[in-house]
């Protein structure tokens, strides 16, 4: 029996759901969470707060460039929009209401670029978000 043959496979293929991680900047647990493709970021946070208990509107996502810049993914865009394709991505999750390296960044520097980072920022930042980003700045450069 082929792959085509075999409705379970050709199901389980071209499912719309997106299993992604999502990763707290203060405690580095990665977490898995099943998406639609098509959701939004808010919808995103929705499922996050049901898995942690942490309330949506509490809640800044940072994928991709906007990681560098310090922005965090505005709650109406689609996580397609956001460059979020397929399975095995992950965003980090900051809580509002604690002090965060990447709004310290937004306030200091007056940078809106997506690739520059200070080299003061990056010493002051925790270890753990320090590898993430450069982890996410080789990426980037693939």
């Amino acid at each position: 029996m082929t792959k085509s043959d075999n409705p379970e496979l050709k199901a389980s293929s071209y499912s719309p759901d997106l299993k992604i991680f999502f990763r707290d900047v203060r405690h580095g647990k990665k977490k898995q969470i099943t998406v639609r493709s098509w959701s939004t970021i808010k919808d995103v946070k929705v499922v996050i707060q049901q898995k942690i208990h942490v309330p949506a509107q509490s809640q800044k996502l940072y994928f991709g460039p906007l990681l560098t810049s310090g922005k965090e993914l505005p709650n109406h865009r689609t996580l397609h929009d956001a460059g979020i394709y397929r399975s095995g991505e992950t965003l980090l999750l900051d809580i509002k209401g604690r002090s965060s390296p990447f709004s310290a960044f937004s306030a200091r520097s007056g940078m809106h670029s997506d690739i520059a980072i200070s080299s003061s920022v990056v010493d002051a930042t925790p270890r753990l978000l320090r590898s993430l980003v450069q982890e996410a700045r080789r990426a980037l450069a693939l």
